[in-house]
């Protein structure tokens, strides 16, 4: 993977790793192994430990090739892993470095909730990790009369076809990311964007920094006019696999 695409990888990952909470709130759908087991019977109620642990084990892979897929199940990393990731690509950056805490392009909070509903995302809960200096808290929901800013927010919104979108906003920037549906996951990388280039933030120098569509080699860049629910909404997942 060259230097461009492990940034981006790792700025997708970093950015997503704290949306499974979120995937569960939202009430997304899950497939695979992470469904309730059917109730047991009481064969399987009387079976030895070991005989009830390989039936789970059974049970779990039969989920996981039911054909439901849960676009959550893809993040694996650990906080630490990611940081590792994250800290190994930062060798080189993109075009335009320059500092978040300085930057008068990021919103307040309760600006990006107004922001949000006028584009559609009226009932997303909007998420945050690193704050404005670049210190780094467990990911958590922002209350919406909040006047603090973060380098980086992030939303979860599934389109009326069942896409389910990550949604970033970086220096003020709407960036979105499409996973796949509860029963296709997609088998590449695409990101819409606003703009020419994707704004990436790394939080551990706390920089912004920006990558032309045409740099993204593997990966699928998007340019539209807006990024919201109407825009998303027109994407199917027959669509966006054929890109």
């Amino acid at each position: 993977m060259n230097s461009t695409n492990k940034i981006l990888a790792a700025f997708a990952a970093l950015m997503t790793v704290g949306l499974i909470a979120l995937v569960a709130s939202t009430g997304a759908p899950a497939g695979g192994g992470g469904g309730s087991s059917a109730p047991q019977t009481a064969e399987q109620q009387s079976q030895p430990e070991a005989d009830q642990q390989e039936q789970s084990t059974q049970d779990s892979q039969a989920g996981a090739s039911s054909g439901d897929y849960d676009p959550s199940a893809e993040i694996h990393m650990t906080i630490d892993e990611l940081e590792q990731e994250v800290s190994e690509s930062t060798a080189e950056v993109g075009d335009n470095p320059r500092s978040a805490a300085s930057s008068d392009a990021v919103p307040t909070v309760q600006e990006v909730y107004q922001q949000n509903g006028g584009r559609g995302f009226d009932n997303l809960d909007v998420l945050v990790d690193f704050d404005i200096n670049g210190n780094y808290s467990n990911p958590h929901v922002v209350d919406s009369n909040s006047t603090d800013k973060y380098p980086c927010y992030k939303m979860l919104y599934t389109s009326s076809s069942g896409v389910v979108w990550v949604v970033y906003i970086n220096d003020g920037l709407y960036i979105a990311v499409p996973m796949g549906t509860s029963e296709q996951p997609l088998a590449k990388e695409i990101i819409v964007t606003e703009a020419d280039a994707v704004i990436q933030y790394d939080g551990i120098p706390n920089q912004y920094s920006d990558f032309d569509l045409s740099t993204l080699s593997d990966k699928v860049g998007v340019r539209v006019d807006r990024v919201d629910a109407q825009t998303l909404d027109a994407y199917t997942i027959e669509a966006l696999a054929a890109m």
